[in-house]
């Protein structure tokens, strides 16, 4: 899931694009209007309007993938596959402007092999400049300049940030500011750890 705001709406991506058994041939990303809050904290539910549907697959049939970033900048949405291996692929996708179905589905685009085994986890900056890429138990950045595309950026090595360590690492975000990281695990216990992106050191967590 990624939440972003899109010309000037709070907007949540919501992927539906995880495949362990590597057999589903068309992805789904539900974009709905991100919901207030308000009396969540007493137990109501809250529900955000759906605004989007976008179907998709990939170039080269079935992937598993869990890691899903909106670049606002450019209007590109972008996945990593999951791979048990010291690589994995970046594929991007226009953000649709008309709908789009299963019939005829999007087709992502490879922009990239990148050195991260497993990844499980992404986000880009509002500025839409950096990247940053969890595995389990790692975390690399990539940036780029105004000039570059993301392209340019994924075919350098990316640079390792140290976090804390986590049972299973599968969640990480940039905070508004650009300057926060936040991140947690999936297995419990599952604390919510917030980093100072300006010493990315793991005794800065809390």
């Amino acid at each position: 899931m990624a939440s972003v705001v899109m010309d000037n709406q709070a907007l949540l991506v919501i992927g539906d694009v995880g495949d362990n058994k590597t057999d589903r041939q068309v992805r789904t990303l539900y974009v709905v209007h991100e919901p207030r809050l308000d009396g969540f904290s007493q137990g109501k539910p809250v529900a955000g309007k759906l605004m989007q549907t976008i179907h998709f697959s990939f170039p080269d049939g079935p992937r598993d993938c869990e890691s899903l970033a909106v670049d606002t900048s450019t209007k590109t949405i972008f996945l990593v596959s999951k791979v048990f291996a010291l690589t994995c692929d970046v594929f991007q996708l226009p953000w649709p402007g008309q709908p789009t179905s299963r019939v005829s589905p999007l087709i992502a685009r490879r922009v990239a092999r990148i050195n991260v085994p497993v990844a499980t986890a992404m986000d880009i900056s509002p500025d839409g400049r950096r990247a940053i890429i969890a595995t389990y138990d790692e975390t690399f950045e990539f940036a780029r300049t105004s000039k570059e595309s993301w392209q340019e950026a994924f075919g350098r090595p990316g640079r390792p940030v140290a976090m804390p360590s986590r049972l299973q690492g599968e969640a990480i975000c940039y905070g508004q500011d650009g300057s926060t990281i936040y991140l947690t695990s999936q297995k419990y216990p599952s604390p919510f750890f917030e980093v100072s992106r300006t010493s990315n050191r793991s005794g800065d967590a809390r």
